[in-house]
């Protein structure tokens, strides 16, 4: 039996031969992927989105809650046809100096009225070289109770122009022709008469009455209403609701 030890000899080494170099094999080819595997991980790495800025959300800008509650309509006065009162020159004048910087004390003063149911000086009579202008204190149910509004009719006559303010009229009907008349809707005409001096004068004119007075078209009574905006912000803004809808936020400054 001398042969055991030798054979034994043989097949050891026959297997350290065999799986020595397969375990060496194993050693070059971990070490050739270890980079690869440092570089892919690098990539991905670079490549991913970082968490904390996806989390983070962008900046929104100010935006409003509003709460829109609407008002209840200006006062307005009883239907009167009103008879306005002549002003002495010195007495439309002191009436004249008292709306300074508007349209009505802007030029040379024909004549001045007193109406009945608004302070001081009703009515201003006005004139330039090519235009005529009638001048008239808002009243409370107008857009800005107590300031002046103007209306002209650019033709150098006094006849023709007037306007409406809230609801009022005042027209200076003059001698054209035109018998004037107050239509108010789905009710029939009535026929103005004019003081001696061509004006005429309404007060508690409805909504959507039409006032003829000259050859020109009839003046439209539009009464304002108004609607408030509560803001988020604790702000509020009063607007007029009948001039179209609103395209833009109204809270903003």
């Amino acid at each position: 039996m001398t042969y055991a030890p030798s054979l034994r000899e043989s097949l050891q080494e026959a297997a350290e031969h065999r799986y020595g170099r397969r375990r060496r094999a194993q050693r070059w080819s971990a070490m050739v992927l270890v980079p690869a595997f440092v570089a892919a991980a690098a990539a991905a790495v670079l490549v991913a989105p970082d968490p904390e800025r996806e989390r983070t959300p962008e900046p929104a800008g100010n935006a409003h809650t509003i709460k829109v509650t609407p008002l209840p309509p200006r006062p307005r006065a009883e239907f009167l046809v009103v008879n306005p009162v002549p002003l002495s020159r010195a007495a439309g004048l002191a009436a004249q100096a008292k709306a300074v910087n508007t349209s009505a004390s802007q030029k040379r003063l024909v004549r001045a009225y007193a109406v009945p149911g608004i302070d001081g000086a009703g009515v201003l009579l006005t004139r330039t070289k090519t235009d005529v202008c009638v001048s008239a204190i808002h009243p409370a149910a107008g857009d800005f109770p107590g300031e002046w509004a103007s209306a002209c009719n650019l033709s150098g006559r006094e006849h023709g122009v007037g306007l409406v303010v809230g609801d009022t009229f005042v027209g200076v009907v003059g001698n054209d022709g035109v018998q004037p008349t107050y239509k108010a809707p789905n009710e029939p005409a009535i026929r103005l008469r004019p003081n001696r001096d061509g004006v005429v004068v309404i007060q508690g004119a409805a909504d959507g009455a039409r006032i003829r007075y000259s050859h020109a078209s009839p003046e439209t009574v539009k009464i304002p209403r108004y609607a408030r905006y509560q803001c988020s912000d604790g702000t509020s803004r009063d607007m007029r609701i009948n001039n179209g809808p609103i395209t833009w936020d109204p809270c903003e400054d």
